[in-house]
């Protein structure tokens, strides 16, 4: 964090669309690996690994914050003016979904639709990006392969296969109700403990810390990030 506000953000500003030049290439030589050799959606020598759909996530915000930091008005963006967001968001989002990885796909839509709502829109522009979507959505869902469908239904509704999809999203919300007021204590949380969470480290991370350390402290890392 020290680094981060002492460095001159004015040069990522300069660096902002080479970056993502830079990323969007990686992506694109991802894609050509993987249909080339069937690799993975890594790329770089061995015991380094590097994941263009992370650095991406990066470039994303980069690229969009310099274009409305140049262009915002007190009257909004129109949607005319959101053409180049959204295609600048448009090419990463199809290239992580080619690779396939809907999950990635769908953070850095979701960290496009955010920077976008906070720096204001018209409200004209604003509901036909909210109706014009909707259409869409059986053809989407259509192309999606049935594992993507299957992650979705179980996102929705993860008691439809308790067993099977649903069974770590079903024992994360335990660990996080066992958790109760005070939690269970540091390191001390059975959920995590007996190997019911996967991925402890990172997908899970939070159903561990609210096992151990309960609603106040589960409430009290959010607050922090709000902060």
């Amino acid at each position: 964090m020290t680094a981060a506000f002492s460095f001159n953000y004015r040069l990522l500003d300069r660096w902002a669309h080479p970056i993502y030049i830079a990323c969007v290439l990686l992506l694109l030589g991802v894609v050509v690996s993987a249909n080339w050799r069937g690799a993975p959606a890594l790329a770089g020598p061995r015991p380094v690994h590097l994941q263009p759909s992370e650095l991406i996530k990066i470039a994303v915000v980069l690229v969009l914050a310099k274009y409305y930091s140049k262009d915002a008005s007190s009257r909004g963006f129109t949607l005319r003016e959101l053409l180049r967001p959204i295609l600048l968001t448009s090419v990463p989002f199809g290239l992580i979904v080619i690779q396939p990885d809907l999950g990635t796909a769908g953070l850095v839509a979701l960290i496009a639709v955010t920077i976008t709502l906070f720096v204001k829109v018209e409200l004209r522009a604003l509901m036909l990006l909210v109706a014009l979507p909707r259409p869409m959505v059986p053809v989407v869902w259509s192309l999606l392969k049935d594992y993507q469908k299957q992650r979705i239904m179980t996102f929705l509704n993860p008691d439809q296969d308790p067993l099977g999809t649903g069974y770590h999203i079903i024992q994360s919300k335990i660990a996080i109700g066992s958790g109760m007021l005070t939690g269970k204590g540091y390191l001390q949380g059975t959920q995590n403990a007996l190997s019911f969470l996967p991925e402890e480290t990172h997908d899970f991370i939070f159903s561990v810390l609210a096992e151990e350390w309960g609603a106040i402290g589960s409430i009290s890392l959010i607050l922090l990030f709000l902060c």
